[in-house]
């Protein structure tokens, strides 16, 4: 690849991040409630105890210092932990890097905070540029499949996306699943290793629960890229269920792998983020509170903002049947997204078996980070859609992926733009509109901006699903005797 668009890369690359981390003050940062739980972390190794249990016996102190002093309540959920196992344990890491005498004091508190705000943010930072490098390796490898104006566009999709929320990118912890996601689907895609593949998936189910539902996705993509010994037109007669099953068993194994030491170790407590996530309510700024919000414009249906779980939640006459049927909507539009790309799977094996043996190897790799990418997008974008949460950053799970879609087919290039817009949608609620037009009290530009946002998400998902049509329906072929074929 050209050294000055590398150089390029990496000056603009380091000049965007430097603003990030040193000029940028972020609003309403969650890293005080990080550094909390690191803080009690320490505690807790210090004193030779679980941390779990001196998480809860603190809000307990809490809760009797506030009766004592007339004070409100700490919330009794504060007692659950919301991250899972592993989660916690990168929480600690810039713990590590700081001196403290782990006494919980004000000030000693306030003091370790306040160095472990600068540290998180750089670890994130970190995580950031291993996304920038896989993403330059790809290129790099690939260089003489794509044009310079792609190259330049899949390079800038990335350095410019995450400048679409600035305020979240290091004070959120899901950075760090786009990369686990990104560096999965590499080892998957380029080095063909789906056991280290499946591992890194393992590591963001339990670093944050709702990766799980790509299983079934990874283990039909180790399918596609690993050979079976058949021949493409022999495997699809046959295709080969037990593998998959073998397969997704083998990454569910890997995740089970993970968590089995910390549910030794801590027991029933480790599934602390199971059950905090199944108490939540309705997030107010769900697709759900969407539509709601919506047809509040036409009906009274009742509508206010609480809070629980760590979370605001949409109050209506609604709020409850639709929380019941999330569940069921994720799993029916998961399992519909998984039979489209089987069947685009099965249809594009056909096709690729008719094809000329040297031509093959090429449609086989191709065919592979299509559906790979493809289908984490189409999954990651119908759990933002229709899970009863919904956060901004959940939009960073997307944009490494984002970046491998073939910008040739007028559905991906949309599904870009459309990516951006939501993102900058996602800036303008939060923090600028959150606290005085959706949370303090709806106005009509809150309400504006939240069904908007959620109209552009669903807009997003439906251009990845159309960009598979330019690949479900291959050009004729022109075979050896060089006579015009029909195959489609």
């Amino acid at each position: 690849m050209n050294k000055q668009f590398i150089a390029f890369c990496i000056v603009f690359f380091a000049l965007t991040r430097l603003y990030l981390l040193f000029f940028l003050k972020p609003h309403n940062s969650d890293i005080s409630l990080y550094a909390t739980y690191a803080y009690e972390y320490l505690l807790a190794s210090k004193q030779k105890v679980s941390f779990y249990r001196l998480h809860v016996k603190r809000i307990e102190v809490e809760q009797l210092e506030a009766i004592k002093n007339g004070l409100s309540l700490p919330d009794e959920e504060q007692k659950i932990i919301p991250y899972p196992p592993l989660a916690i344990q990168m929480l600690r890491i810039p713990s590590l890097f700081i001196k403290t005498d782990a006494a919980w004091t004000r000030q000693s508190f306030t003091d370790f905070a306040d160095a472990y705000q600068s540290v998180f943010r750089r670890m994130l930072f970190l995580f950031d540029l291993v996304n920038f490098i896989l993403i330059l390796s790809f290129l790099t490898k690939r260089k003489m499949e794509l044009s310079e104006k792609k190259r330049t566009t899949i390079a800038l999709c990335y350095i410019v996306g995450v400048l679409t929320m600035p305020h979240i990118l290091y004070d959120r912890l899901d950075l760090a699943v786009g990369t686990l996601l990104l560096l999965a689907s590499a080892l998957l895609l380029t080095y063909k290793k789906y056991c280290w593949s499946f591992i890194a998936l393992a590591a963001a189910v339990n670093y944050k629960i709702s990766p799980i539902i790509l299983v079934p996705l990874f283990a039909l993509g180790s399918i596609a890229v690993a050979p079976t010994g058949k021949r493409p037109d022999q495997a699809i007669h046959g295709f080969p269920w037990k593998l998959l099953l073998l397969r997704s068993a083998i990454c569910t194994g890997f995740i089970l792998a993970f968590f089995a030491p910390f549910a030794i170790i801590f027991g029933k407590a480790s599934l602390s983020a199971f059950i905090y996530q199944n108490q939540r309510g309705l997030h107010v700024e769900s697709f759900y509170s969407a539509i709601i919000l919506f047809l509040s414009a036409f009906y009274d249906l009742h509508c206010s903002v609480g809070f629980g779980y760590g979370s605001f939640t949409l109050q209506s006459l609604l709020s409850k049947q639709f929380a019941h049927l999330s569940t069921v909507f994720t799993l029916f539009s998961l399992t519909g997204i998984f039979i489209i790309l089987y069947r685009w799977y099965v249809a594009n094996m056909q096709w690729k078996a008719k094809r000329i043996e040297k031509e093959r190897k090429k449609s086989e790799e191709k065919l592979a980070v299509h559906l790979l990418v493809n289908g984490q997008l189409l999954c990651v974008s119908a759990l933002i859609v229709f899970s009863k949460n919904f956060s901004p950053q959940y939009l960073f799970w997307l944009l490494p992926l984002l970046c491998f879609m073939d910008f040739q087919s007028k559905g991906a290039l949309k599904a870009t733009l459309l990516y951006l817009v939501a993102c900058v949608l996602s800036t303008i609620i939060f923090p600028y509109c959150y606290f005085s037009d959706i949370v303090g009290r709806f106005t009509p530009l809150g309400k504006l901006l939240l069904v908007l946002r959620a109209s552009v998400v669903v807009w997003f998902m439906i251009c990845v699903l159309i960009s598979f049509r330019r690949d479900t329906h291959p050009a004729p072929l022109v075979p050896v005797s060089g006579k015009k074929s029909g195959i489609h």
